[in-house]
């Protein structure tokens, strides 16, 4: 008895040696455990940036013509004609039954540009240069202003008198003839003289419009 129970033992020992149980029966071996995650062979998340499609690409900048230029009348410019810019010319003279048209006109003798603008003043002198008693009444519409963009560019100004007496008297006396006429060119303080060469003048008035105005 005692040899079976060593041969007994052995046989156990051989048992669990193998995985045997507490109770004498084989048990099965158990199985590697399987891992609880397994790499990941998905692509990144990221993804690489695309090229905008045909229908979402940014337009190429637009070229925009340049403007045709407009043609536009010249503007006028300069500063005022002063009196030692400027020559007196007395121009043509007309006219029938009894009165007289003419042309006063203030010529650029500087060769720079300036602007003539108003009416102006006018007065008869006789042989001693003193003043006859004939004023000027401004007549017309009002005054533009004129260029006179270089040398020998003029201004006229239409001026219109009578050479008959008139009143009641109708006294040759009142039309005496002026020799010398003396202009003031407008917002001017210095004169400019000519000597008359166009017979009498009478009464105490001669009418003239403002530089640039035609007559």
């Amino acid at each position: 008895m005692r040899i079976v129970r060593a041969a007994a033992g052995l046989a156990c020992l051989a048992v669990l040696a193998a995985g045997c149980s507490g109770g004498g029966r084989a048990g099965t071996a158990a199985a590697p455990a399987a891992p609880t995650s397994e790499p990941s062979t998905a692509a990144p998340t990221t993804e690489p940036p695309t090229t905008p499609s045909a229908s979402t690409a940014v337009p190429p900048p637009k070229t925009v013509p340049a403007p045709v230029p407009t043609k536009t009348s010249p503007a006028i410019g300069g500063s005022r004609c002063h009196t030692a810019d400027l020559d007196l010319v007395l121009g043509p003279v007309d006219g029938a039954a009894g009165h007289r048209n003419g042309l006063v006109e203030l010529v650029n003798a500087s060769g720079r540009r300036c602007v003539i603008q108003g009416f102006g003043g006018l007065a008869f002198l006789d042989a001693g240069r003193h003043a006859l008693p004939i004023g000027i009444t401004r007549d017309g519409p009002a005054p533009v202003p004129s260029l006179l963009a270089g040398r020998d560019a003029a201004a006229s100004k239409p001026i219109q008198w009578t050479v008959l007496p008139t009143g009641p008297d109708a006294n040759p006396a009142s039309c005496p003839t002026p020799a010398y006429v003396a202009v003031i060119p407008p917002d001017e303080t210095v004169a400019l003289s000519v000597r008359w060469r166009f017979g009498v003048v009478c009464g105490d008035r001669i009418s003239g419009k403002a530089y640039g105005v035609a007559e």
